[in-house]
């Protein structure tokens, strides 16, 4: 088994989208020669579709990074094939969390983000369909995930908090945050990338980019092709 840490990142597009000027490039860039970055993103994709792919699509990382619930939300009578009743959005939540702990694995849920309804609605009437988004629907969906996560003691970010900064809901307050309403802009994916770096600073200290050791020497330490074999063991 690698000795090199590895962090998954579990989702749909907001996740998928990370790679390659996304939050997960972010990690990618700070954890460099220090712990791999994984992307399980999958584009539209709910919670259940996600817990039907375990075991396969989790590996066995160090650490798990969920953020699922944006497909989720969405408006049943409009789109009910990717919606996911909000009890059996926070079971399959329960059962992804469950697994990656029962294997070992650390785990760190993110909220499903906040979304201007008025962008995406002109996103859907270009493509000449319903809009199938509420803020309502998003806002008890972020609350069910904070929620069951207090229940499973299992640490959680709040992207409300990182995208709105404690300020009441505005459209206003996310200027720049989403390209069309839901996805991310350069803004949003730089905001999150911090503040995700952030969160694994504060809750497992070991896994400080700022503190970890390079898992290889510097080649302006390598004396010869032996030391390089010793330090990897």
């Amino acid at each position: 088994m690698s000795r090199i840490p590895c962090i998954t990142l579990l989702g749909d597009s907001l996740t998928q989208h990370a790679f390659p000027k996304g939050w997960g490039t972010h990690l990618q860039t700070i954890y460099t020669r220090k712990a791999d970055i994984l992307n399980r993103g999958l584009s539209g994709y709910n919670s259940t579709w996600c817990t039907n792919l375990l075991p396969d699509i989790l590996g066995s990382p160090t650490v798990l990074i969920i953020m699922l619930g944006t497909n989720d939300s969405v408006l049943e009578s409009v789109n009910p094939t990717h919606h996911v009743p909000i009890e059996i959005y926070k079971s399959n939540l329960e059962v992804i969390v469950n697994f990656a702990q029962d294997g070992g694995v650390r785990v760190l849920v993110l909220t499903p983000p906040p979304v201007i309804i008025s962008d995406w609605k002109k996103v859907r009437e270009a493509q000449g369909r319903e809009c199938d988004r509420s803020l309502e629907m998003v806002g008890l969906y972020r609350r069910a995930c904070l929620d069951i996560m207090e229940r499973l003691g299992v640490s959680v970010l709040d992207t409300w908090q990182v995208f709105l900064g404690g300020n009441e809901y505005s459209v206003e307050a996310l200027d720049g945050v989403f390209s069309d309403g839901v996805h991310l802009a350069e803004k949003g994916h730089e905001m999150l990338g911090r503040a995700v770096v952030e969160k694994i600073q504060t809750v497992w200290k070991d896994l400080d980019p700022d503190e970890m050791p390079l898992w290889a020497p510097l080649h302006t330490e390598i004396a010869n092709s032996h030391q390089i074999r010793k330090s990897l063991q």
